[in-house]
């Protein structure tokens, strides 16, 4: 066996990376996977503090509730990629039933309309008849759906600050609310 003083400088150099690869090896695949696991944990909680933002968010606006609001949007700001700007920070906080009122899509849809126009249809041949007799009762329900959905605007928002005429956004009060005088 060779003596301690008898291993050349290069002999010595390779003695202590084998003692350092036998010892460092488990050490760095240790503190690798310790790294990995907190990285996992971490995006599994920021995706449920996400989760549990859009819930609050979701939910119609509340007086009672707005410093929650106000938590959830800092949640979803802190957590996404790509940051929010203040506008849209703003709309979160107005709730999902009150950007109807912003939404450029939506709109039109949510605009007065005059009413179903009746069609004498006693001088049509049959299949025509039947059709015009359709899109009038089509008509008529999608009249009524968007005079319950007004209405459900209506209900769900008058807890919220009403804009001022002269704002962007003001909602006009569905006819069946309003005072017939």
């Amino acid at each position: 066996m060779e003596s301690v003083s008898d291993i050349t400088p290069l002999g010595r150099i390779y003695k202590f990376s084998q003692i350092f690869a036998l010892v460092g090896t488990p050490i760095v695949v240790a503190v690798l996977g310790w790294k990995a696991q907190a990285s996992a944990v971490e995006i599994s909680t920021s995706k449920d503090y996400v989760q549990l933002a859009m819930q609050v968010l979701k939910e119609p606006l509340q007086e009672d509730r707005l410093a929650s609001r106000a938590w959830a949007i800092g949640i979803i700001q802190k957590y996404s990629p790509v940051a929010f700007s203040p506008e849209a920070g703003r709309e979160l906080s107005k709730g999902a039933i009150a950007m109807l009122d912003s939404n450029p899509l939506l709109k039109p849809a949510m605009e007065e309309r005059p009413p179903c126009r009746r069609v004498d249809i006693k001088s049509l041949p049959q299949p025509l008849a039947m059709e015009v007799a359709g899109l009038y009762a089509q008509c008529v329900n999608n009249q009524k759906d968007l005079m319950w959905l007004k209405t459900y605007v209506h209900m769900i928002t008058a807890g919220e600050n009403e804009p001022s005429n002269s704002e962007a956004g003001h909602r006009p009060t569905p006819p069946s609310l309003r005072n017939s005088n």
